[in-house]
């Protein structure tokens, strides 16, 4: 049997972005990365994130968007298990490549990370800049992808 790792990661938290979060696993053998919109809302309260999170991710390790260090801090306090992405320089390009070098396999009630990824488009394609119309589960995805991938995340399950 194949070892998969899993990972919930959210992104955003603000009210005009939506607030997401993706559940996903990956299949380092088979290079398959199974990914599920599990929320995908605006205009969404620190308690409404929390039940929610709560509710789908338990006590699983969520990746969150690191830009939303006060709402990290604040969904900590509250008890969740969630800790902020490593970004910098090259991340979002570097995040991207880890995603295509395995197979994408979306839950198809995914219907809004469909759209992105029917959407994602670069800005700039020699600078490596990606349109920022069309990325909030898919930088939810990426987080949790990069941690696993790139940083050693250490969350298996079998």
């Amino acid at each position: 049997r194949s070892r998969r790792q899993r990972q919930m990661c959210i992104r955003d938290s603000g009210h005009t972005d939506p607030t997401t979060l993706v559940k996903i696993a990956i299949d380092k053998k088979k290079k398959i990365i199974y990914a599920k919109e599990e929320l995908y809302k605006s205009k969404i309260t620190i308690s409404e994130i929390y039940a929610i999170n709560r509710q789908r991710a338990g006590r699983n390790l969520i990746i969150g968007d690191s830009a939303s260090a006060g709402t990290i801090a604040e969904l900590q306090k509250l008890g969740l298990n969630i800790r902020g992405a490593k970004k910098g320089a090259g991340s979002i390009a570097a995040g991207v490549a880890l995603i295509q070098d395995y197979e994408l396999v979306v839950h198809p009630d995914s219907t809004n990370m469909a759209k992105e990824l029917n959407n994602y488009v670069y800005t700039d394609k020699g600078a490596n800049v990606f349109s920022a119309m069309y990325d909030h589960s898919l930088d939810a995805l990426r987080y949790g992808v990069s941690h696993l991938l790139a940083n050693r995340g250490k969350i298996e399950i079998r």
